[in-house]
């Protein structure tokens, strides 16, 4: 009874001693997961700061050009509105410009022209 015994003790503390080395390994692969979990949750908290970033300069470029944009805009039509009697601009850089194209056509179609275009 007592070799069995013996046996019984022997084989239990090998189990034991294989039981704490799985132990040891499974505590080592959960510690290195937890570090590469979080390496990767600061390279991600690093982009999205980096985007965030991004975001508020792309958002200030909008802006400008918002802004730009509705400058040109009402500066045009004031432009644009300065039109004579005759057809011809009064004193806007436009008047240049569209002044010496309406002087090429020198057949008169060039308003013709526009209209046809403006239709199709």
């Amino acid at each position: 009874y007592m070799d069995k015994l013996l046996i019984a003790v022997i084989g239990a503390k090998a189990r034991e001693d294989k039981a704490w080395e799985i132990y040891f390994e499974s505590a080592s692969t959960l510690n290195s997961a937890i570090d590469a979990l979080n390496a990767l949750r600061a390279f991600y908290m690093q982009e999205v700061a980096r985007r965030n970033e991004e975001n508020e300069l792309l958002d200030g470029v909008i802006q400008m050009f918002i802004e730009r944009v509705s400058s040109i805009d009402s500066n045009m039509r004031t432009k644009v509105n300065d039109v004579s009697a005759d057809g011809s601009f009064d004193d806007s850089d436009i008047a240049r410009g569209v002044d010496s194209i309406g002087s090429k056509d020198g057949n008169g179609q060039l308003a013709k022209n526009v209209a046809s275009e403006s239709r199709a």
